[in-house]
């Protein structure tokens, strides 16, 4: 995205605000789904040392379970997203999804 005046495939210039909004929930979406899979071998890993219960794994279970919901929400709002742009005509639509093409 850094290399881009505007999103890729757009026809329309996007404003300032939507640049950064955009760079926010993709950089989230990446940061939870990289902390999901290492919270679930961190859960398991100390399982294997005997840690059952007790602050480490009850914190770790929370992040691994925050982690999830916090994605299901920000593919939620990607979708909606990608959904609006679609209505708007800008032509991202398009160059993400093979379906229900846009007329150019």
């Amino acid at each position: 995205m850094r290399q881009f005046e505007t999103f890729l495939g757009a026809r329309k210039p996007a404003s300032l605000f939507h640049k950064r909004l955009g760079k926010a929930i993709h950089r989230s979406i990446y940061f939870c789904l990289v902390l999901l899979p290492l919270s679930g071998l961190l859960i398991a890993g100390l399982f294997a040392l005997g840690i059952r219960e007790g602050a480490l794994q009850d914190f770790t279970l929370a992040l691994h379970e925050f982690c999830a919901s916090l994605s299901y929400f920000l593919i939620t709002i990607h979708i909606a997203a990608a959904i609006f742009s679609r209505f708007r005509g800008e032509g991202i639509w398009t160059s993400m999804v093979p379906l229900w093409k846009e007329k150019i």
